[in-house]
């Protein structure tokens, strides 16, 4: 029942923005919409922008999950931007909020995540180094921003033309990580499905 609900309000929610914008957009009418209460929703989210934040996270790691590692990152990215056209009114109406927590920032706090994740795992550290923290926080403000002003403009490139700009626009030492990363899921792929047989 709790990811029903949340499901829900998140459906009202994106249906709401076709015709306002986020800042427009209230909790009241989001719980007559919904049928919910206001306790049900506050159960499940700070605000409306942490809705909006759940929206994006759930859409992109459904992609990521099923995706991440297993296929050339610009396919990847590929798959996303198909996901912001479907989705185009949500993303127009998210990144031209003008609060703090619009979708831009929700969108560069969550690609760091991965990238961090990444380098993490193969390093074995906790700590990133300042110098590497850069070159991922340039690396997503990079491609956010790219995704932004592709969504302002009407999405008028293609999305793979756009996928493989943003992909080997990476900065050489991210992308050297992800590449290793990447072997290292397939390696260890390759292993359990020998193990397997």
């Amino acid at each position: 029942m709790t990811n029903d609900a949340k499901i829900q309000l998140a459906k009202v929610f994106l249906t709401m923005l076709k015709t306002q914008g986020v800042e427009n957009v209230s909790v009241s009418q989001l719980c007559n919409k919904s049928g919910f209460s206001r306790e049900t929703f506050y159960y499940h989210f700070h605000d409306k922008y942490d809705l909006m934040s759940w929206i994006y996270g759930k859409q992109k790691r459904d992609i990521m999950d099923k995706y991440f590692a297993s296929e050339p990152w610009s396919k990847t990215v590929c798959r996303v931007l198909y996901l912001v056209r479907e989705y185009a009114t949500f993303y127009r109406k998210g990144f031209s909020s003008t609060s703090y927590q619009n979708l831009e920032r929700v969108m560069n706090d969550y690609t760091n995540d991965i990238f961090i994740t990444v380098i993490r795992e193969l390093t074995g550290k906790e700590v990133i180094s300042d110098e590497m923290t850069f070159y991922i926080k340039f690396n997503s403000h990079g491609a956010v921003a790219m995704t932004k002003e592709w969504v302002e403009s009407n999405m008028i490139m293609d999305e793979k033309e756009l996928s493989i700009l943003i992909a080997e626009s990476m900065p050489p030492k991210v992308k050297e990580y992800l590449e290793k990363y990447f072997e290292k899921i397939n390696h260890n792929h390759e292993l359990r499905h020998l193990v397997s047989l």
